[in-house]
């Protein structure tokens, strides 16, 4: 009997693991690549039943920074946002000016903004600094993962 108790306790507690998954963010293994989510047997939504109503980019005076923002029509529980060159696959720039409930991620070759708490959003905006050895107001593509829940999450780019 108390082998069954055992084995009961263990598998819901592998469930709320699996459903929870990062709620502290996206691990440093996903900077490079396409960014999706490992969530068991799940892929992405199609990009018609996005919940994201808006997604702006906007070179500042400065010439030097972007203003974002993403607004939902539903809740993000996740998030994972990068700037890349357009059409590439490893990130560039800082984030700057990052709302609460988020950190950044420091990858090889810029970094990527993820959620790290379990607090909820329909809008975020923040700003990205570009690197210095980038030309000004050069073309960026900025990639977002938003999470709704486990099973749904959604890949967006921006430029």
């Amino acid at each position: 009997m108390a082998s069954y108790l055992f084995l009961a306790i263990s598998a819901l507690l592998f469930t709320v693991q699996i459903i929870n998954g990062y709620p502290s963010g996206a691990p440093k293994k996903i900077c490079t690549g396409s960014m999706l989510p490992h969530h068991r047997h799940y892929s992405p939504q199609p990009l018609s039943t996005s919940p994201i109503t808006k997604f702006n980019t906007t070179w500042n005076p400065d010439g030097e920074t972007i203003s974002i923002t993403i607004e939902s029509k539903e809740k993000i529980r996740g998030i994972f946002i990068q700037g890349r060159k357009l059409n590439g696959d490893e990130p560039l720039g800082t984030f700057i000016d990052i709302p609460s409930g988020t950190h950044v991620v420091e990858c090889p070759t810029g970094n990527g903004l993820t959620h790290s708490s379990r607090q909820e959003w329909k809008e975020l905006k923040f700003k990205w600094k570009k690197p210095s050895s980038m030309k000004t107001k050069e073309t960026v593509q900025f990639w977002a993962t938003v999470v709704v829940d486990f099973a749904h999450f959604w890949q967006v780019k921006s430029i």
